[in-house]
């Protein structure tokens, strides 16, 4: 069984130990015996693996698991707008953007921005008119061109020079509007808190409790556009990114064996070609009295003989994987995430995994 093995890897590790001397111990004996206590120590604390006591075998889907994908149409484009005749960038910005979506940012941008100009009078030597709903849809646009076609500066998007500029933005928006409009792009409802007020105080002691309280709103509405927008294949995958960021934030991380060594650690959910169906903020927390119980199981908060996954990265790739549970689909993974514990959940959900 396999907690013999482990035992048995403990056992030779200590032996090449005591064997060396004094001299230096072979470095694959040292990794042999710091995974096998890693897993032993997983084993200990997961009793529901260990007591199992599973049965190893050779899988044939066509004999052991004659299941088969249900309810799955042709992966692509859905909607009204995404017909053979208008299959555009525009209907597919506006799916994602909705309306309703574009509406409720503007309105939070303008409210921002005259209670900024409030409080700081210096920012009313520059000349602010309320944006609209056809501007706001521009300047995303501009972002996102922005994101490909990479400049040293704000600035050299607007340069004359041949060999920099960006058309699409100079064409767009004047360069004091559109950094004006940067500045005060704004995704929450709340007051401006001015510094030292009461107001600040207070909005402080609530982003505690959820560090993306000023984005939530537009990340979940965008998560839930990007998955109806598409007929979702059978093929997941789940992985994490990093988004570039230097700046001051409690959410931002450091792992120097990235390429982005500072920035936003993103666990998404996305297809093989490479659409992001949701994405979700690591580190993010939100106040377990706002969470239903449904969602306060998934996290793992309470009762602990409640939760269905013991670990952390078990329980991102089932919230992530949620909405599409049940029809057979393949999740694939690296194996941060996978585990035994995750497959036989995800299986009692009719969903396969397979770890990378």
């Amino acid at each position: 069984m396999l907690e013999e093995d482990l035992e048995m890897y403990v056992h030779e590790a200590a032996v090449a130990a005591e064997a060396g001397g004094g001299e230096a111990v072979d470095l694959y004996a040292q990794m042999r015996h710091a995974r096998a206590v890693c897993v032993k120590e997983f084993f200990r604390r997961n009793g529901s693996v260990a007591q199992a006591e599973r049965t190893w075998f050779e899988v044939r889907p066509d004999e052991v698991y004659p299941y088969g994908p249900k309810n799955f149409r042709a992966p692509g484009p859905v909607g009204i707008k995404r017909t053979e005749d208008n299959r555009n960038k525009l209907s597919f910005f506006v799916e994602i953007f909705d309306e309703d979506l574009i509406r409720y940012m503007v309105r939070c941008t303008n409210k921002y921005a005259r209670e900024r100009r409030l409080v700081y009078r210096r920012e009313n030597r520059s000349r602010w008119s309320a944006t609209s709903t056809a501007e706001l849809k521009a300047f995303l646009g501009c972002m996102i061109c922005a994101g490909y076609a990479h400049q040293p500066s704000l600035a050299s998007y607007w340069s004359t020079d041949e060999d920099a500029g960006c058309e699409v933005l100079k064409r767009a928006f004047p360069f004091n509007r559109y950094r004006q409009l940067l500045r005060y792009l704004h995704y929450s409802w709340e007051e401006f808190p001015p510094r030292g007020s009461e107001r600040l105080k207070v909005f402080k002691a609530r982003e505690k409790e959820d560090q993306v309280l000023k984005v939530r709103t537009v990340m979940e509405r965008v998560n839930e556009n990007s998955c109806r927008a598409r007929h979702v294949g059978q093929n997941l995958v789940v992985d994490g990114t990093t988004i570039a960021f230097r700046g001051r934030h409690m959410l931002r991380r450091y792992n120097p064996s990235k390429p982005t060594k500072y920035g936003y650690c993103v666990r998404a959910l996305a297809e093989p070609d490479g659409y992001i169906l949701s994405d979700k903020l690591c580190g993010a927390r939100i106040d377990p009295e706002r969470m239903s119980p449904d969602e306060r199981v998934m996290h793992g908060i309470g009762d602990e003989l409640l939760s269905p996954l013991d670990l952390k990265p078990a329980r991102v790739v089932n919230r992530l994987t949620r909405p599409f549970q049940g029809c057979y689909r393949t999740v694939f993974c690296d194996s941060y995430y996978t585990g035994v514990q995750l497959a036989d959940y995800l299986f009692s959900k009719e969903t396969y995994l397979v770890g990378t």
